[in-house]
């Protein structure tokens, strides 16, 4: 299945891919919600990660993905959701989130008083895939919660072969060695952000992919890797 083919590139578990692919085959989607699924952007890379998330959900357990900032949760979440041929869902918490936002709440509709279905309501209905996206202030006690009944993922901060396969797959005609300098741009961005010489804001592999695929317009790489990166 071309779906599942880097996958197998990265030799997941031959028996977990076939487990998936007879999830795909068992489980139709709901017409009106086939537009929520897409194909990610950028490749996940990680073969241990990759097997203990299909895992999980293969068991219907939920995920609580942790790490710093770009290690890829949000890629490993699409990729999930793409792996498994599921609608995706994303909601991010704050202060004003409240059961409303995510169960439901009622509301008038047609001089009648109906549901608005909320996010969680409406992952549970359709078997969305739902990521959930919190920020550490003010947030321990959903912290503990979500340990208590989730299985935990830490996830690894990026290597070269990470990088290396990524830009491999999303760039296949891009020069040696200017993947080289690319990869080494954000690995260096990670180290002074991990020992907190710098902000983890330009830390942010989307914006220097974003930059790589500026440059095929004819853009200068100092330019796109500007706007990119360095003025974040």
């Amino acid at each position: 299945m071309e779906e599942l083919k880097f996958l197998e590139e990265q030799q997941v578990a031959s028996e977990l891919i076939k487990r998936v692919e007879e999830f795909r085959s068992q489980y139709e989607v709901v017409p009106e919600t086939a537009g929520r699924i897409v194909k990610p952007s950028i490749p996940f890379y990680g073969k241990d990660i990759l097997e203990m998330a299909i895992a999980g959900l293969l068991k219907g357990e939920n995920l609580l993905l942790t790490g710093p900032k770009a290690t890829g949760k949000n890629i490993l979440a699409e990729n999930l959701a793409y792996i498994f041929n599921r609608p995706a869902y994303n909601v991010s918490f704050h202060v004003n989130t409240n059961s409303g936002d995510l169960i439901g709440t009622d509301t008038f509709v047609d001089n009648e008083v109906k549901l608005r279905k909320g996010t969680i309501y409406q992952c549970a209905e359709y078997g969305f895939i739902g990521t959930m996206n919190y920020g550490y202030a003010g947030t321990k006690e959903l912290n503990e919660a979500l340990v208590s009944r989730f299985l935990v993922i830490d996830m690894p901060a990026q290597t070269e072969e990470s990088l290396e396969f990524i830009f491999r797959r999303m760039f296949p005609n891009i020069k040696e060695n200017a993947r080289t300098q690319f990869i080494g741009v954000f690995l260096d961005l990670q180290l002074k952000a991990t020992n907190s010489e710098i902000s983890t804001k330009p830390l942010d592999l989307r914006g220097l992919l974003a930059a790589m695929k500026i440059v095929e317009t004819g853009l200068s790489p100092r330019k796109a890797v500007t706007m990119g990166v360095v003025n974040k």
